[in-house]
């Protein structure tokens, strides 16, 4: 009877933990695409370069996230969607007007380091401003 109640918590803590693990963990799938989709026009910006990917998932990791119990209603500036190699979605997360990052139900604030939105919106910029590829 015990080990039908304790199998299925420690199951559910193991899934908990594993969610966020693009912004704690360092052995994740690796990334080789990011969507970036901006929340006003629904554009899509893809990347996949190593060292621009590599920026926004090390930027990530780096924060110290806590989850807020309330926040007021805000505005999506974007939504981040991470792929891996066989272009599997492995992580989704979305940047409130706030710099809040919204994932795993809930949003979140950096209580320590800083979130590069400078380095997303440049990205977007440069790409939105060149046009479509022919």
């Amino acid at each position: 009877m015990r080990f039908r109640v304790i199998l299925p918590g420690v199951l559910t803590v193991l899934c908990i933990l594993s969610a966020g693990c693009i912004f704690t963990d360092t052995a994740e799938p690796s990334v080789s695409k990011i969507e970036i989709i901006t929340g006003g026009t629904k554009e899509t910006v893809v990347i996949t370069g190593d060292l621009d990917i590599n920026h926004i998932c090390d930027n990530l990791r780096s924060l110290e996230l806590v989850k807020m119990e309330y926040n007021e209603p805000t505005a999506l500036d974007y939504t981040l969607r991470f792929y891996d190699e066989a272009g599997i979605l492995i992580a989704s997360l979305e940047i409130s007007s706030h710099n809040w990052i919204a994932y795993d139900g809930y949003f979140h604030y950096a209580g320590d380091g800083e979130f590069d939105r400078k380095f997303i919106d440049e990205l977007v910029d440069a790409a939105l401003s060149s046009g479509p590829k022919v």
